[in-house]
This record gives C-alpha cells, structure tokens and sequence, in this order.
C-alpha cells in the first residue's frame, strides 16, 4: 500500500491530505465498491470520520482558540495561521467536544471583553 499525492497540492493542501490518507492506511480502510448503497454508504462514513480524525490531530485546540482570537472573524486567516486548509478547519470546528465548545467560548468572551475595555 502506498500514498500519492498530486503534485499540484499546495503545501498545506499536501499536509492535510496527508494527515486525512494517513488515518485510512491505519485503519487499513480498502476502497469500497460503490455499486452498493452499502458500499457508497461506508466509503462516505469513512470519509467522513478521516476527515474528522486529521483535522484533530493537525489542530491542537489551544493553538485553535489563539487562531480564532486573531482571526474571530476570518477563518481563511485562522486556517492560514494553523498551517491547514480552510475545510479542515472547518471540520475541526464541526466536531468540537463540548469541553472545548466551553474552552473557546470562554477564550473568545476574554478577547471580547478586552475590545470592550479599550473602548472604555
């Protein structure tokens, strides 16, 4: 089994594509025949959680919070500064933990409140 990459691929788009194969060959996924809907079904689940997995394992949530502090309102520079593309960002906020749901908004509520305060 081997892993090639488009040589196209930006840097960072190789990184995460990287990151997203690198979790099938662990998991030893096997392309699925799509003739099936049971087919079609486990390559979209499998897609979908190696998706999931890289962009857990290439952002660290505290790197993430300081991103989205930066960039509140830009997640194309928030991705910039994580070194990943914005869908992997993307996914990575989709599937947040709760705790961490709690740990950005109470990271996101002190920027906030520090806008407010130089206002003042």
């Amino acid at each position: 089994m081997g892993i090639v990459l488009d040589d196209r691929l930006t840097r960072v788009e190789r990184k995460c594509v990287l990151a997203h194969e690198l979790v099938h060959a662990e998991l030893l996924d096997e392309q699925c025949v799509h003739d099936s809907c049971d087919g079609a079904r486990l390559a979209r689940r499998r897609e979908r959680h190696a998706d999931r997995e890289a962009a857990f394992r290439l952002i660290d949530i505290r790197p993430l919070g300081e991103a989205l502090a930066a960039h509140p309102d830009d997640l194309y520079l928030a991705a910039d500064e994580l070194d990943v593309d914005h869908q992997t960002l993307s996914t990575r906020l989709r599937h947040l933990h709760p705790a961490e749901r709690h740990y950005l908004g109470r990271r996101l509520n002190a920027i906030t409140g520090e806008e407010e305060e130089c206002a003042k």
